[in-house]
């Protein structure tokens, strides 16, 4: 069986991504980073030479990148964070790159090793995901100044580009991972799927699924509720805000259906409900800028988050380097605050 391959090929393999609820992926962004750290990880990178193994491990790398771009943040040091998330963001290219690449062989045992080592590889994908949405959740609560924010904008949007294609490849990967197991193994659809699901439940992923899903309902809930103080600022100053607050009513509505379907284990289709309010709320520091400017403009307010919000909703539905060393970046974060 498919599970026996798993376990035969994963006991040798640390286990990097051990996050199974929300609070997991929070505490995994806790602590501090020193650049002794990050040289021993990626000098294990370094002799690692299975590509699925290297991928996690990369993603490990890219962990202790957030928090090093945390720790710096909460020391207002800007130009560190930025470093930490370009540093970060380099780590998901080459991922990306190295995922693209990997085929698996030819021969039955050989392909099924390697489903099983793309199974592990897709759990520490979402497990990541979920860490991101956090990060970008927990950097929105420390004390930084819009201008600060400012500076590493573009660096987060980035990341959540690079995020976003990462999945996208994963999926797309996944399905060439089944029709590769199909014609090697000579399965039908039904009995590959059904090994690949058994492989999935052996490394949980569902629960992981739940976490992603959780987190990002979460996320989305927060940054709803400060775009609605914002807008409730802006309504107190005689400002027209009848459109964003249709869209918000709306983004209310769907975050109450996913969190049904969160709770009915249909993860995918909350995932898929969340998405644009997901979207929306990546851009709620854009909203509030331009509410912020508009201000003292009379109704141009309503227009310029009337033209955002409309825009994030349609590009929503229509979507419905082998050593890996990266020392650009490091040093010590436990300062955060000079060597980053």
């Amino acid at each position: 069986m498919l599970v026996m391959a798993l376990s035969a090929v994963l006991m040798p393999m640390m286990v990097l991504a051990e996050e199974t609820t929300a609070s997991d992926v929070e505490t995994s962004l806790d602590g501090s980073v020193s650049g002794a750290e990050l040289s021993w990880k990626q000098l294990g990178l370094a002799f690692t030479f299975n590509q699925e193994r290297k991928a996690e491990k990369e993603l490990e790398i890219a962990r202790l990148r957030l928090i090093q771009a945390r720790v710096a943040a909460k020391n207002n040091n800007t130009e560190a964070v930025k470093k930490a998330i370009e540093a970060h963001n380099r780590i998901l290219e080459r991922v990306h790159a190295r995922i693209n690449a990997i085929d698996g062989k030819s021969d039955k045992q050989g392909i099924k090793n390697f489903v099983a080592r793309f199974v592990a590889l897709e759990k520490a994908i979402e497990v990541h995901e979920a860490r991101i949405v956090k990060f970008n959740e927990l950097l929105e609560s420390e004390d930084l100044t819009d201008e600060q924010k400012a500076k590493i904008e573009s660096q987060l949007e980035l990341m959540q580009n690079k995020t976003d294609k990462l999945k996208e490849l994963q999926e797309t990967k996944r399905e060439r991972v089944k029709t590769k197991l199909m014609a090697v193994t000579e399965m039908t659809e039904e009995e590959a799927d059904a090994e690949i699901q058994e492989l999935e439940d052996a490394e949980n992923l569902q629960d992981v699924k739940k976490v992603v899903a959780e987190v990002k309902v979460q996320a989305a809930e927060t940054a709803l509720e400060k775009l609605k103080a914002r807008v409730s600022q802006a309504e107190a100053n005689g400002k027209n805000v009848s459109a964003i607050e249709a869209q918000i009513a709306s983004a209310e509505q769907r975050i109450a259906e996913a969190k049904v379907l969160v709770s009915s284990e249909n993860y995918s289709a909350a995932l898929q409900t969340i998405k644009p309010v997901w979207n929306y709320g990546q851009n709620v520091k854009t909203i509030r800028d331009r509410i912020r400017t508009a201000e003292g403009k009379g109704n141009t307010v309503r227009t310029e988050i009337e033209t955002e919000t409309q825009g994030n909703s349609e590009d929503s539905d229509a979507g419905n380097e082998d050593s890996g060393s990266d020392n650009s970046a490091s040093g010590s974060s436990n300062s955060g605050s000079g060597n980053n």
